[in-house]
């Protein structure tokens, strides 16, 4: 059974980097499906502001393993990506788009076979008071 896993799972900003920074952002999983369970790490994301509304991201490779019945063993594609920030636009919502592809370097049984390409549009806006609501 393929897990089918792009990149890792973090958050997936409406903000870009600031311009010449470098940002490292890593996570464990533990995912349960069915009788399954499979720890997921490292997930690392490195991300580099190249203008200040634009960046480059790289989701790099992390090692799926089982430790609870049937899922496959291995690691995850490296998933090169550039986002571009568009607002804030009205309503105060700030908006980017993200375009990226997981390139066939992974174990094909755990993310399935070829190229796979992705878009994402994440969104936030500000409630004031520390909250904030946000979306991709």
């Amino acid at each position: 059974m393929a897990q089918r896993r792009i990149g890792p799972d973090v958050t997936n900003s409406s903000i870009v980097v600031p311009t010449g920074s470098l940002q490292s952002e890593n996570g464990i999983d533990f995912a349960a499906r069915d009788a399954s369970r499979v720890l997921d790490g490292t997930n690392s994301r490195l991300r580099f502001g190249i203008t200040p509304c634009a960046e480059l991201l790289v989701d790099l490779p992390s090692y799926f393993l089982p430790t609870q019945g049937r899922a496959s063993a291995g690691f995850s594609n490296i998933v090169p990506a550039v986002k571009w920030q568009l607002g804030p636009v009205p309503g105060k919502i700030d908006l980017s788009l993200t375009a990226g592809a997981g390139l066939p370097t992974g174990t094909p049984r755990v993310v399935g076979p070829g190229v796979q390409p992705y878009v994402q549009l994440p969104w936030s806006r500000d409630l004031g008071d520390g909250w904030a609501s946000a979306g991709c």
